[in-house]
Order: C-alpha cells, then structure tokens, then sequence
C-alpha cells in the first residue's frame, strides 16, 4: 500500500482539539489520503458515539520532530494533553503501529493512560519499504532513483544519513518538476513547497521509525488483513492479540468481521 502518492500533497488532517474537555476520546494517528480507506471515524460514531475523536496527522508536525519519533510522540502527546480527556484511546495504522507505542509511553509519563490501544494492517518499515517509497516519490516527479543511489543516502542507518542532504534533494526534485512540467517556481508558488515538505515529512518519518527499535511497554490489539501478515515483521511482538481477515488485498476494514470486532474493541476500551 503506497502512502507517498499526490493525494498527499492537498491538504492535511488538522491535528485539533476535543469538542469538550474531559471526555473519553480516541485518537486516530492518521495520514491524510490514506484515511479514507479506513473511514475509523463513522465506526466509532456507531459503537462509541459518547466518545470524542482526536485525529492527528504524524506529518503535521513541526520540523525538529521530522527525523526524530520520540520528539514526534511528544508532540502528539502534547497535543492530546492540551484537550484535557479523561481518557484516551489509541488507534494506528499500517506503518503507524509503532508510532502509537510511543505516544502511548509518552502519555504514560504525564500521567495519561491509554486505556488500550489498536493497530490496523501494521507495516514494518524496512529499507525495501523506505526505498519503495523514495523511488515513487521520484517517479512522481519525473525523475528516477538507483538502487545505488539510494543506498548512497543512508538512508537506513541512522548515524551515516545526512539528512539536511535528503530534504535537499526531495526540495530540489520538487523544484525541477514544477519548473520543467509545470511552469512554475518554488520560490514563488507556495504549493510547490508544501508539496516539497509533504514528501520530505513522509521519507523522514519513515526513516524515523525504522531508527526506533524500542521494546514497546505494552501490546495493542492487531487487525489486520490476512495477506498483511507478512508485512507485519517486527510487529509481530504486538502478538498478545492478532486477528486476521481474508479481504483480497483490501485493508482489514473491507471485511464485515473485522470492522464487527474493531467496533467491540473500541466500544470495550471506552467501557473500561
């Protein structure tokens, strides 16, 4: 499942507030786009209409969190606080599964606790996946990437990765489209740099998170489609509470069963 296509470059989830403070709430880590494909939001209109929602873009963060996931969970945490719930639920998705085991930790030590929290088709960030996605990135935008060029970035290894070197050329692969294709300047037009800012907060989060191998404190429930099992990898450490759906290569909502059981476990967390 591509997460870095051009629907991301319109528009972004707001990461906002509760409608009343000192409510239940659940928090969605969600990215913009892919969001429609899960559609959590009416789920939880049916099995926990009582309970606010929070969603929250992972990318819509200020830019000394961009490379750094524990500084990311501290934002959102941050965010969440600032609504004042009485209690919180996480829910993530696909590469998100590990971002929500921080937030849940960085909650924790404010004194919230996350009374449980879910993860949907969870995807292990590898190399493969980060390259994949840097090489659709440059598809995009007219320009292609090696196998060898990219491991010239080092982009998997933390302490070798120059990351202002990165965003630079994600910047520059903007810059070249807009003039080239488009007509149009960086400088001047300010789409192009949000544009150029969506793909460097995606690669950045991706890298982020393959950095983070973290023991997580606490294990979440996992739905997830039965072909994505095998993207699960390292997940498979939140294996306390798995279940599969055979969905043809839909996300683990398309099936009636999982979006059955997902809203008893929503409407099980609330009730706690």
């Amino acid at each position: 499942m591509s997460k870095s296509g051009t629907f991301w470059a319109h528009g972004q989830v707001d990461n906002g507030t509760l409608a009343q403070a000192g409510r239940g709430a659940f928090v969605i880590i969600e990215f913009t786009g892919i969001a429609r494909q899960y559609d959590i939001r009416s789920i939880l209109a049916k099995f926990a209409p009582e309970s606010a929602v929070m969603e929250i873009d992972p990318l819509a963060i200020p830019e000394n969190c961009r490379w750094d996931n524990r500084e990311r969970a501290r934002q959102i945490c941050r965010t969440i606080t600032a609504a004042d719930p009485s209690r919180v639920a996480l829910v993530a998705y696909c590469t998100g599964s590990s971002l929500a085991s921080q937030v849940a930790s960085a909650l924790a030590s404010v004194g919230v606790c996350a009374t449980g929290y879910a993860v949907l088709d969870p995807v292990e960030v590898t190399s493969e996946v980060i390259y994949d996605e840097l090489r659709e990135i440059a598809e995009s935008l007219g320009r292609n990437i090696s196998p060898e060029e990219y491991e010239a970035l080092h982009l998997y290894h933390p302490d070798l990765c120059d990351t202002s070197r990165v965003e630079n050329i994600l910047l520059s692969w903007a810059s070249d489209y807009a003039s080239d294709a488009l007509g149009l300047s960086a400088k001047t037009d300010p789409l192009i740099k949000e544009i150029a800012v969506r793909y460097i907060s995606w690669i950045s989060f991706l890298c982020a998170t393959a950095w983070a191998r973290e023991e997580v404190s606490r294990s979440p429930a996992i739905f997830t489609s039965a072909e994505g099992l095998t993207q699960a990898g390292d997940s498979g450490r939140f294996r306390n509470d798995v279940r599969s759906y055979a969905t043809q290569g839909a996300p683990c909502l398309a099936a009636d069963q999982c979006m059955l059981d997902f809203g008893n476990w929503c409407k099980s967390v609330m009730d706690k």
